[in-house]
Parts: C-alpha cells; structure tokens; sequence
C-alpha cells in the first residue's frame, strides 16, 4: 500500500514510436510507514490549514539546501522550512551532513506562514519523541508542557524551542483550599523549593497569550555574528504565555471562565476576596506578599497573626516563598496600593469579649466622651478605649503610662459605630481585671449604672468636662456623675476658675455620692461636711436645733445651708 503524495507530478517518460520524448504526468507514491499510518488515521496533510502550530508531526526531507531543510508533512506541494539553527541540539555548519533527501524525520511546527504557504518546522527532537519543552496549544486551559529556564524571585520563567516562552507565579502552585492563614506560619507549604531548575513542567495556559517586546537573539559562527530564527534577522517577537499548575485547574473539561477568574489582576481585586499569596519580604515590623506577578501587598503586624510572640518576631517565623490564604483589606487600582490580612474578614466586626491584640495609634485629652486612645484592630477596624477602661487602678496621669505604636491585648466592650468606608468602630477595655480575669482590689469596680450606687458611697472617677455648670466626672464608660459649684469646696470657689481647678483627665478620689434621682442622675460632693451618711428632711423635726451658713436672705426670712446635707 502506498501513499499519494501528488496527483500529477511532472516527469520525463520514455520514448514515443516517432523516437521522440514527451513529458508524461505520473502520480508520486510513498510508502513510508508513518505516511500510511497518518493516511489511515485521517492526519494525512494536504493543505497548510491542516496543520496546527506546537503541534509534532511525521514527514520527510524533500531538498536539503545551504541554509537549512525543506521537509514536508503530507502533500508534495505542501513544505516547510527547517533552519540551520533548528536542525540540531548542536552547531550544524552543513546541513547535508545531517539530513538527506527522502529521510523521514518527526517535526515541530513552531509557525505557519499562509501569505507564503509554507510553515516553519524544528528537527531538534531527543529519540524521536517530542521534547518536554513543547506547547501543543494556546487557548485558554491547554495543557501544556515546557522546560524552566530559571527562577526569579516568586517567579518560573519557561521556555520552549519554538519562539514560545511562558511564566508561572508562585501563587499558581497551590489551591487556595488548601492554604494555612497566619495562626500557624510554621506550617505554610513552599512549592517553589520542589520545582527543578532545567526540568520539565506540565501546566496548563491560564491567559491568551502575549507579545513581549522585541529581543535580539544572536549566535555567532565563523567569527561573525548573524540573528538566530527563522526569516528575520535581528529583533523576533515571543510569545509569552501565563501558565497555572493548580490541582483544581490540571482537571480536563474546565470552562475558560474558571482559568479568567483564577488570574489576578488589579482590576480583579476586591475588598474581601480571599486570594492566594506568596510572601516576598519580610520585614522587622511588617510582610510584603505577591498575589501575581509584579501586583504587591502589604500586610501590617495586626493582620499577620493574634499571636504576640509571632510579631515580635516575624522574620522567624515567616520566609520568602510560603503560601497563605490572604483577604483583601484594602485595594487603590491609581495608586498601586494593596493591604492584605492573613486573619479575619475586611470589615467584619470581632463579637463582643473577643481578645485581640490592637496597636495604639494616638493619645488624645479626656474631655467631653471621655475617649482617651484610639486603636488599629485586625481586618482595617479601628476602636476607643475610655479613660475609665485604661487600667484597674485609678492612675493619676493615665495617658502618660501609655506610648503610641505600641502593641496590647484588648477586649472587645461592644461595638459602637461605624466608620465612612463601613468598617466597625469597636469600645475596647485594656484593664488586666477584662483581659486576663485578674481579681479587682477594693474601689477598682467601675459601676455601669446609678442603680449600683448608695448615697453617702465613696467613688472615684475622671473628669471629663468642667465649667460654669460644674464638674463633671466619668466613673466608668458609662456613667458620668456631676459635682454642682457648691458642692466642689467648703470654701467659695469662683465660676471662671472652676475649668482651671479641675481640668478634663484629673482623677477626683474618694467623691461621696450626694443624690441619686429616679432618672439615674448622680450628683457628687467634695465638701469635708459630707463623709458618712448625708442630712435629709427625715433626720429632722420641729425643735431640733441646727447651725448652718446663711445662703440668702429675703423680706420674710433668709435661707440656710445645713452642713452634710
């Protein structure tokens, strides 16, 4: 059985009976082996649209000529061009000392070329067989196989002969399922310690390929220097492909939306994805990771881990290479800004009792509220603690205990509000008693409510405002008592003075609880007449004699102040 390579294929034929010649077609027969199993198999090639690019064929050498081969893959008309350069893993000076005409040879074809009908095909095959460095397709999801050139940071760069060249990003390498967050760093996997330098990789095309920009291959022979490729001397273009070697992704039949949705780009980003990262650096005080090739994020100390012996020391836990699963906090597309978490959700607001580690960022004077600092929590929240809610003890300077950009553990009071973008503004406690559970001495309760006090009690609070109306002092974060003018001093105190004599944040000790109204009103006073039980209208009767300071006086009468009333 043969194979017909051309219908009519002109020849010179034998003598006529009037002795002359005459040119007979006659049809060119093969009976190669690989061309009758290609025909039976219906991949006998007949015109160049049969052909794919990447893809390996069988064929013979038809010319063998200075600069190369011209090979065919099925039809005679049908040929390609094999290049000096693509002969061989070697140097070829001379092609006919490598090939022959009518040898059968496996090829590559790395371009077709249909202006010229013709397409350009590489010999350089290990045993017959196709190289491990070849694509067979470029659509999205291909599987394809290529060799690593090298390693460059958290990126696989990989190459294959035929112009075609391909990058693998270390997020690329592991399932996001898969992945450990920031409670336990030591056990996050480095997939890139396990890929081979100049070993074969199998992928699959995770975006459309692209051009890059044009490079200047060259190689040198007989002393003079020539451009390497095909046709072209000089500048080639290469196509560049983004390849992915996910467990989820190597599967057959996959949609091409799913490989789209598995590249992440800056667009793609959104507050609250959950995505892979790599991390690139790590620094004293914070991690920098990869999500994709040249796409960067920061990852603050809070949103590392809750553990406050791993941010103390981050370089010992973490190195460049590990994998996390990682939640997108923040993201500025203009500004190239991206703040990722390795804990939590973005926005989502830690329950009441959560103990978290929070990072002070400002101090500012206790007046009005009674807000004394201000915190940066896990997942971009922020939070307040009350002056009330800084220590057990009553410290006469609170503030001045404190440093900003240091690190506590907080408890989570209850959440307060909102903030602009929607994150949860959170009332914290920093008290070791709300922390840690550590026993409260005598006159460390913070009463939450009027109904807790007895009057003639002694508390202890802060003052938080003060002026003509009097002072006003904070017993916890949600009580403020107030001390009227009269009760501040046995002596007369002056109404412009009273802001100067009790500023906001000074600590008033020992204040006796003066009256409770039934609308939860605490009034206070300083004055040395009111320790121990208070002066009402039931201790006295019609006769009883009494002294006191004449507050006012009028036509009928004048009125008296009675002392521990």
């Amino acid at each position: 059985d043969g194979v017909v390579l051309a219908r009519q294929h002109s020849s010179t034929g034998p003598a006529s009976e009037e002795g002359k010649s005459a040119a007979s077609p006659i049809a060119l027969v093969s009976l190669k082996p690989s061309l009758q199993s290609a025909a039976k198999a219906g991949k006998f090639a007949k015109e160049l649209g049969d052909l794919e690019e990447s893809a390996v064929y069988s064929g013979y050498v038809k010319e063998v000529r200075q600069f190369g081969a011209l090979v065919s893959v099925g039809a005679w008309r049908l040929h390609g061009i094999v290049p000096k350069g693509h002969i061989a893993e070697h140097f070829v000076e001379k092609p006919e000392e490598e090939l022959f005409p009518g040898q059968s040879v496996r090829m590559l074809v790395s371009k077709l070329d249909p202006d010229r009908k013709r397409f350009v095909a590489d010999l350089r095959l290990e045993g017959g067989r196709r190289r491990e460095t070849l694509v067979l397709r470029k659509d999205v999801g291909a599987l394809v196989t290529m060799r690593v050139q090298a390693i460059h940071g958290l990126n696989i760069t990989l190459a294959a002969p035929n112009g075609v060249r391909g990058h693998l990003h270390a997020t690329q390498l592991a399932d996001l399922d898969t992945l450990p967050d920031g409670k336990e760093p030591d056990k996050a996997p480095t997939p890139l310690d396990a890929v081979e330098k100049k070993g074969a990789l199998k992928a699959r095309i995770l975006r459309p390929p692209k051009r890059q920009a044009k490079t200047r291959v060259k190689t040198k022979a007989k002393g003079k220097e020539k451009a390497a490729g095909d046709d072209s001397a000089g500048k080639q273009l290469v196509e560049h492909f983004e390849l992915t070697c996910r467990k989820s992704l190597m599967q057959d039949g996959l949609p091409a939306k799913q490989y789209e949705a598995a590249a992440v780009t800056w667009q793609s980003l959104k507050r609250g994805h959950h995505i892979v990262a790599a991390v690139s650096e790590v620094r004293h005080n914070e991690v920098w990771m990869e999500v994709a090739s040249e796409i960067r994020g920061r990852v603050a100390p809070l949103d590392v881990s809750n553990d406050l012996a791993t941010i103390q020391n981050l370089t010992e836990h973490f190195r460049v290479g590990q994998l996390f699963r990682a939640c997108v906090l923040n993201v500025s597309r203009a500004h190239k800004r991206l703040d990722l978490s390795l804990q939590g959700e973005a926005g989502a607001s830690l329950p009441k009792g959560s103990r978290v580690l929070a990072r002070l960022e400002k101090l500012q004077a206790v007046k009005g509220r009674g807000v004394a600092a201000l915190f940066h929590l896990p997942g971009g929240m922020t939070g307040f603690a009350h002056v009330t809610e800084l220590f057990d003890f009553w410290a006469p300077h609170p503030l001045k205990r404190l440093k900003p950009r240091t690190l506590h553990e907080v408890v989570v009071l209850e959440e307060a509000k909102s903030t602009p973008d929607g994150s949860p503004h959170l009332e914290l406690s920093l008290r070791a008693s709300v922390v840690v559970g550590k026993a409260i001495g005598p006159g460390e309760k913070r009463p939450l409510d009027a109904k807790e006090l007895q009057v003639g009690q002694k508390v202890t609070g802060y003052v938080v405002n003060s002026g003509e109306k009097g002072v006003f002092v904070a017993l916890s974060r949600k009580l403020v008592a107030r001390i009227r003018l009269r009760n501040l001093s046995d002596r007369i105190i002056a109404r412009d003075a009273v802001s100067k004599l009790h500023p906001p944040g000074e600590l008033i000790r020992d204040a006796i609880v003066a009256d409770v109204d039934e609308e939860g009103r605490v009034e206070l006073s300083l004055r040395s007449g009111t320790d121990g039980e208070l002066l009402t209208v039931a201790h006295l009767s019609v006769g009883d004699v009494v002294s006191g300071r004449v507050k006012k006086i009028a036509r009928y009468g004048f009125f008296l102040r009675l002392p521990r009333s």
